[in-house]
């Protein structure tokens, strides 16, 4: 992990208010008001700087983290931080090859006792906080165990050592809502103005996989069928002192409905959580912003997994949600980038939008600042305010005045109906771009002048793939008309390819926490073989699976290159 993604993911990593909840909790049972108040201010003070210390590796003094490594060599630097390897859920994670052991404090700081064959293998002797402390000190456990030589010696005083004792005692402190002794609620989100056909896809796909009853412990315990049984065992569980452990999980989806204007959408959010908690938001597929539902997941620290959305919120330091792409910021990105590799002065660009289409916005955003990265000096744009589509005088004069030699329009079919007023007009234009999303194909008719010159963007694999022949045997049969709809194709390929992945997310998960999914999420992408890109990958401070987007020319799409912007 380099010095920069380590500082990305620090400064995305804030103390999560479920943590002080869980803290004020523990802190404020059997005390008196009066003792309460004083309490709890000591001891929230002394958790946020274990926070400090364990996200982002600076001591209570502010200096930063000193140890000793492998070799006894002496090191020091944010790159120390315990987040790095322990993540913010604390429950365990891989470096390489190497697993990473939980924690969490009521894992590390108990002993829990063996409730059946199975989970004997997994129970260890548990650390009290005295012999943590000399542990984390030296490296060396208290049966006199030498840690793992990535694990460094940390050279901490006492205060700095009880202060993240403190913190880890909050890390998955409690169970994250929506999960019962009976189940496991998701949800998915659909706006009411999705058409029915791509409604009846999305759920149709999702909901194959509920209700299912997936096993959290080792393959072989066997699943509870009923609810009192599995509530039994799941007490037993607890009266045992085994953290989370689950012995089945029934999965519901619950389908939330957004209507009227996004400007709603937080408030009926809302009300839907407050009536059942979920324990994550799957898929989904909204027109516009997706922006109410990702704050609303930020804000209640519950995963939004891979939305179907082409404007996500552009922000690598947010934790819960997680998409496949940038959406058409990265189209904008590459068209900018593909202008810079050409090698030779690039002329003037100008870029055409709707204004009020805010998805074309986002685009647009997207090549002006990737633009500016690359120090593309010539670039103008233009925001149509029309009620109807552009004239064909509307594109003379534009041209006449602008004299672009790289056209980039970020329309919808509507506003193009004139085009063979840009092939009559513009006699210096070397590149027409335009954006396969919002042109609902990768290949528009156009008039025969412009076709040499247009390139389209495109986030997808281009049509003829192994992966369309998969999509178009499933929607043949399933009787859905993809020619007429190839938007319907990339809704199916990345609904069932997320499904498939976050189903074997929440079997791999041994305890019940929303961090651990996302970072379960995180480490199983660039092991499933992608279906529509040509790669996919995450890692702790990258919440866009797919990195690129290819430049596809409409006479030569078998020359399509892959982009990745800055």
């Amino acid at each position: 992990m380099t010095d920069d993604q380590v500082s990305l993911m620090q400064h995305r990593y804030t103390i999560p208010t479920k943590f002080l909840a869980a803290l004020l909790a523990l802190t404020v049972f059997g005390s008196s008001p009066l003792m309460v108040s004083a309490d709890t201010t000591k001891t929230t003070a002394t958790v946020e700087q274990g926070e400090q210390i364990y996200g982002k590796g600076l001591l209570i003094s502010g200096q930063p983290l000193e140890a000793k490594t492998q070799g006894n060599t002496e090191v020091s630097g944010q790159h120390l931080a315990c987040i790095s390897c322990h993540r913010r859920s604390g429950l365990g994670s891989y470096e390489g090859k190497v697993q990473i052991p939980p924690i969490a404090g009521r894992i590390l700081l108990t002993a829990p006792s063996a409730v059946s064959p199975q989970l004997s293998a997994q129970t260890t002797k548990g650390y009290t906080e005295a012999s943590l402390k000399q542990t984390i000190q030296s490296g060396i456990t208290p049966d006199g165990r030498v840690l793992n030589s990535l694990m460094p010696h940390y050279e901490l005083g006492d205060q700095d050592s009880d202060a993240l004792i403190a913190y880890i005692k909050t890390l998955s402190a409690s169970d994250s809502p929506g999960v019962d002794a009976q189940s496991m609620h998701f949800a998915t989100v659909v706006s009411k103005d999705i058409p029915a056909k791509r409604r009846k896809i999305m759920l149709g796909l999702i909901q194959k996989y509920f209700p299912l009853a997936v096993p959290a412990s080792p393959k072989k315990t066997p699943l509870i069928q009923t609810p009192q049984s599995r509530a039994a065992l799941f007490q037993n569980m607890r009266r045992q002192r085994v953290p989370n452990y689950f012995p089945a999980r029934k999965l519901e989806l619950h389908v939330w409905e957004l209507k009227g204007p996004h400007s709603s959408w937080g408030k009926q959010l809302e009300n839907y959580y407050r009536k059942q908690p979920v324990f994550a938001i799957i898929g989904g597929l909204a027109e516009g912003p997706w922006s109410p539902v990702h704050e609303f997941c930020e804000h209640h620290e519950a995963p939004c997994l891979f939305p179907n959305t082409v404007e996500p919120v552009v922000d690598e330091h947010d934790f819960y949600n997680v998409y496949f792409t940038k959406g058409l910021s990265v189209e904008g990105e590459a068209v900018a980038k593909h202008i810079g590799q050409a090698g030779e002065p690039h002329g003037k660009i100008l870029q055409v939008f709707r204004r009020g289409d805010s998805a074309a916005e986002q685009a647009a955003a997207g090549l002006r600042e990737e633009a500016s990265e690359l120090k593309l000096e010539q670039v103008s744009e233009r925001a149509i305010t029309l009620r109807g589509s552009p004239t064909p005088d509307y594109w003379k004069q534009l041209l006449k005045k602008e004299q672009p030699e790289h056209l980039v329009l970020w329309l919808k079919p509507a506003d193009l109906k004139s085009l063979k007023a840009i092939a009559t007009t513009s006699t210096g234009l070397k590149r027409l771009y335009l954006s396969a999303t919002l042109m609902g194909t990768i290949s528009p008719s156009l008039p025969e002048k412009l076709q040499p010159l247009t390139y389209l963007t495109h986030r997808y694999l281009v049509p003829d793939t192994p992966a369309y022949k998969q999509i178009d045997n499933f929607m043949q049969s399933h009787a859905i008309d993809g020619k007429q709809n190839p938007d319907d194709r990339w809704l199916i390929g990345d609904t069932e390819w997320a499904m498939n992945l976050l189903s074997e997310a929440v079997r791999q998960m041994k305890y019940n926490s929303r961090e651990l999914l996302v970072e379960t999420v995180e480490m199983l992408v660039s092991r499933k073989p992608p279906l529509l890109y040509p790669r996919l990958g995450l890692a702790a401070d990258q919440r866009f699976a797919s990195k690129g987007c290819f430049v596809v020319p409409l006479n030569k799409p078998t020359q399509a290159v892959w982009i990745v912007p800055d």
